[in-house]
């Protein structure tokens, strides 16, 4: 099997993601368990990358050992190279307290606001299913599913 490039690896990103209100292009790939998006590289015997450290490589060069790559929109799936940002660790801690960011929630959790729930049922009456839902608005398909059958309202 032949090794994917760069270039097709970022192409099947960015095709595989979705543009929200915030202008986040959120990706379709299952967020691993801190809801960030891993993409395999160097074939069978690669690894795997965080899918926004690819993009941030790819795109304006190598990272260095002392930064991570940071979200500005605080979407942890989101692969916009204009929402990321390189900082250090302390600079990503302060960054979390200055916007009231907890590091100690689980991730895809958000206050479901009035305009949340309205792009949900959009979606929904377009015929997007509910994991894709999930992932475009950053809950939990659970949560979703709650909010679609009626049995849960924004306070």
């Amino acid at each position: 099997m032949r090794q994917r490039s760069e270039e097709q690896i970022v192409h099947e990103l960015l095709t595989r993601a979705t543009r929200n209100e915030k202008g986040c292009l959120i990706s379709h790939l299952r967020p691993n368990a801190k809801g960030y998006v891993n993409v395999g590289v160097g074939g069978r015997e690669g690894g795997t990358t965080r899918g926004h450290r690819f993009i941030w490589a790819f795109f304006k060069g190598s990272i260095p050992h002392d930064k991570q790559v940071c979200h500005s929109c605080d979407t942890r799936n989101c692969l916009n190279i204009e929402h990321l940002f390189l900082g250090t660790p302390a600079e990503n801690t302060a960054d979390m307290m200055r916007k009231g960011r907890n590091k100690f929630i689980r991730p895809n959790t958000q206050k479901v606001t009035d305009e949340i729930l309205e792009q949900m049922f959009e979606l929904n009456s377009q015929g997007t299913p509910g994991n894709e839902i999930a992932l475009i608005l950053g809950l939990s398909p659970a949560t979703i599913s709650s909010y679609l059958r009626g049995e849960r309202h924004v306070k």
